[in-house]
């Protein structure tokens, strides 16, 4: 499984690695998965969700799947 990050402070990385290691484990999906995780400031994300969702609002959290 790859795990990328994107702007997430180094101090972060541990924890978030070792979360999305442990839902995989419970949740078995193909080992040829990508996660990309990226921290962006409420602008961006409020662009991104006005983009994607047509919703002009921040939130906390976007996904996309890897088929869209």
């Amino acid at each position: 499984m790859e795990i990328n990050f994107i702007n997430v402070p180094a101090q972060y990385q541990p924890l978030i690695k070792k979360t999305v290691k442990d839902f995989f484990h419970n949740y078995p999906i193909s080992q040829r998965a990508a996660v990309n995780i990226q921290f962006v400031s409420s602008r961006k994300i409020r662009a991104l969700n006005k983009k994607y969702r047509q919703c002009d609002e921040p939130t906390d959290v976007l996904s996309f799947p890897i088929w869209k």
